[in-house]
């Protein structure tokens, strides 16, 4: 690819950029991000304070421009376009997989610097201070009442209309079992998206769930995971010999078996909600929980509670 050539000037100013980042990168790894001022990194770097600022930026800009180089370094540009083009479930995951070890084996200090710039202005604060868990909670419930309130369109590679559609192309609708499973997963469709039509319309009129949420989202991740596997039994072999090439729905509907479980963990997991349900909805008495006040830094668990009995 042709273009300008750059004068000496320019030259000069991009390696000073780099080495900038590069002082940056030494010391945000070494120290974290709130232990390291731009002092220190001009010092390291060899220039002056001012000159960060004029080739970079604040050191909040510095962050930024270290997670660009994360994706250069890493090839994340390259590797996630193959991992978009793949239609083969295994190696799209076997790509996945080895996208997750570059990031981590060529940019694990940058990416420790990402997790340790997250200090924010108490403008930024949500909620009354040191009642963060409050805040969390409300978030949550709305993911929860989100999740479970979604209805599948028509042509979801797990819906009724796909799978009855499937199972005439592979020659299974006149089979007692996958007929009767087909009329199971549309009933469940059917009452899933009925009961969450019910539960948008009362938010709409200011009603919100409250914990019925976690019934419709426990009822949608079952409902998820059933649809996978009356999928399988449609498919039968076909699961695993189908050609992906062949440019029919099957690739599809694999890659949606295969992601059916995480509906049962994003959210809260499936236990959560039926604690929510337990406590919330019918009523049952809480597990006991003599550590329930306790601060999470403070609780003997795992290697803790081993060391301290001994």
């Amino acid at each position: 690819m042709s273009g300008r050539r750059l004068n000496r000037r320019e030259v000069g100013a991009a390696e000073t950029r780099r080495e900038i980042l590069r002082a940056a990168r030494r010391l945000f790894a070494a120290h974290g991000y709130a232990g390291t001022s731009l002092q220190q990194i001009a010092e390291e770097s060899g220039v002056a304070v001012q000159t960060i600022y004029s080739s970079v930026g604040s050191k909040a800009a510095l962050v930024l421009a270290l997670n660009d180089l994360i994706d250069e370094e890493a090839g994340v540009a390259q590797l996630g376009a193959g991992v978009r083009a793949e239609t083969d479930p295994p190696t799209m995951i076997a790509k996945t997989i080895h996208l997750t070890r570059q990031l981590n084996e060529r940019c694990g200090d940058l990416i420790q610097v990402m997790l340790s710039a997250d200090r924010l202005g108490a403008d930024a604060l949500i909620g009354d201070r040191n009642r963060g868990w409050d805040a969390a909670v409300v978030m949550l419930r709305a993911e929860r009442i989100t999740i479970g309130t979604m209805t599948a369109s028509r042509d979801s590679p797990l819906g009724f209309e796909s799978l009855r559609s499937l199972a005439g192309r592979q020659g299974r609708l006149a089979d007692p079992a996958v007929r009767r499973q087909l009329a199971q997963l549309y009933a469940r469709q059917r009452a899933a998206a009925l009961f969450g039509q019910e539960l948008r319309e009362e938010a709409m009129a200011g009603r919100m769930p409250g914990a019925r949420g976690s019934v419709a989202k426990l009822a949608n991740a079952e409902l998820g995971m059933f649809a996978g596997r009356v999928a399988a039994d449609v498919l039968g072999d076909a699961i695993a010999g189908h050609d992906p090439a062949a440019g029919d729905a099957v690739p599809d509907v694999v890659t949606s078996i295969i992601g059916a479980p995480g509906s049962a963990i994003a959210g809260g997991t499936n236990e959560i909600q039926r604690n929510i349900i337990g406590e919330r909805v019918l009523g049952l008495a809480k597990d006991p929980g003599v550590d329930r006040l306790t601060p999470f830094s403070q609780l003997r668990v795992g290697t803790q509670k081993r060391q301290g009995a001994s």
